[in-house]
């Protein structure tokens, strides 16, 4: 079978998206399935990678016709080219522009789409984004989020039930990742008695950083440090707060780090810390933390409960329910009560990861709907943290968490993975678009289901 990603961040590097492509391809490959790319990206060029054939990042270049009319019909076009040189056999549309040059595609040339959104959907009702996101999921032939919160959730915000053609599956993680020679980090230096914590992402408000360091802040008394691997926009904001917390020597923003450097920041750190404030659909930086055995401190926004603990049957009702529960805490009896929750859809029940409940991490509840009340939940943020920081080489707690971590690891292989994208790529070819249950308002959709 000839699958052709069609991908809006592939060209960005390193991200977790163009990540995810490369493994997702290459255990494809692995399934005996010929796999191509296509990416949306500022410039033209081809690029080696793990499919069959090099990836064609190519540049919108229709100068009179306006970027949200015209892209989609740019990108349908090179699909075609693609398509007469190789028969494709189903597109794998990743974000929502690519979704709408799919069904371009497939409108002219018959070729079914899975829609494989990378993201919540925030925007309001009205939005020209949150149109099109209906429209897609409408008329995608299957539908892959990148966990089953984040599946419920798309739905929800749309106001629908989640139909037979839609699954969520988390990415895989590798721990083979994590060997090979490390490469100290030289604005580090490691401390006896002083615990190294790590965070990995983007320098994003959303990404809950510059809360950690509030928090860090009410427990400069314990020895600690902290590194935060990543760049972008908030790097001015961070180092601000930083200066203004008194936290100078003690947080090190070293840029993006890779290689032996991260692998060595991985092996010395006491424990991986990460704070989002906003719906994690999947977390690739706690799948590493998983792959690195490393325990886990962080917010219960979204995905992240299921990403790091599981749930015993992936697929069922029942596995379902626990994973719901684990999602939202306190709030699950509420919305069954409202008639809110819905069992797996008929594809999920064909994806089946049996899984024990993996006790790998520390979770904060969050408060606030949508818009997270950052000083309510600082008390509790704290709290755990300190209890990580103090003598962590003695807790009994965090070893088995991270024994639990590398356990967890190993039960999201990317085989796993490409292996159920290939279930819902089946239920594409074989079915026609599923009529959608818009049965409740998108008002009242949940922020942290």
């Amino acid at each position: 079978m000839h699958i052709c990603f069609l991908s809006e961040h592939f060209h960005k590097s390193p991200s977790g998206p163009r990540k995810a492509c490369v493994e997702l391809a290459e255990a494809m490959l692995e399934l005996g399935h010929r796999v191509s790319l296509i990416g949306i990206a500022p410039k033209t060029e081809d690029q080696p990678w793990t499919g069959s054939r090099p990836a064609r990042l190519r540049r919108y270049t229709w100068k009179l016709i306006p970027v949200k009319i015209g892209r989609p019909r740019f990108f349908a076009r090179e699909l075609a080219t693609l398509h007469k040189e190789e028969e494709i056999d189903v597109v794998l549309a990743m974000g929502l522009e690519a979704g709408a040059a799919a069904l371009r595609f497939r409108a002219k040339h018959g070729v079914p789409f899975v829609l494989n959104p990378r993201s919540y959907l925030a925007e309001p009702i009205g939005h020209p984004k949150y149109k099109l996101a209906k429209k897609l999921t409408e008329q995608c032939n299957a539908f892959v989020a990148l966990s089953n919160s984040a599946c419920i959730a798309w739905y929800w915000r749309l106001g629908a039930s989640v139909p037979e053609n839609a699954i969520g599956v988390l990415n895989g993680c590798d721990p083979r990742e994590h060997e090979g020679e490390v490469e100290p980090l030289p604005e580090v230096r490691l401390q006896q008695g002083v615990p190294l914590l790590l965070s990995v992402g983007m320098l994003r408000r959303p990404k809950g950083h510059h809360v950690v360091l509030r928090a860090l802040a009410e427990l400069r008394s314990k020895p600690w440090q902290l590194v935060i691997a990543g760049e972008g926009p908030a790097r001015a904001e961070l180092e601000s707060d930083i200066v203004r917390h008194g936290l100078v020597g003690r947080v090190h923003l070293p840029g993006i780090v890779e290689g032996p450097r991260l692998r060595w920041l991985y092996r010395n750190a006491s424990f991986f810390v990460l704070f989002p404030l906003y719906f994690e659909v999947c977390g690739n930086a706690f799948l590493e933390a998983l792959a690195a055995g490393l325990p886990v401190l962080t917010s219960e926004a979204g995905a992240t409960k299921e990403v790091l603990y599981g749930n015993p049957s992936h697929g069922d009702e029942n596995g379902l329910t626990n994973e719901l529960k684990a999602a939202l805490g306190e709030g699950f009896q509420e919305l069954r009560e409202r008639g809110l929750y819905q069992p797996a859809s008929a594809l999920a029940t064909q994806v089946r990861f049996d899984q024990p409940f993996r006790n790998t991490a520390e979770c904060v509840r969050m408060n606030g709907l949508p818009d997270v009340d950052e000083t309510a939940v600082l008390g509790d943020l704290v709290e755990a943290l300190g209890d990580m920081i103090d003598d962590p080489a003695s807790n009994s707690l965090m070893a088995h968490q991270a024994d639990e971590a590398r356990l967890r690891a190993r039960e999201l292989s990317w085989e796993k993975c490409a292996r159920a994208y290939m279930a819902a790529i089946k239920h594409a070819i074989e079915n026609k678009p599923a009529s959608i249950r818009f049965d409740r308002s998108p008002l009242i959709a949940a922020w942290s289901v």
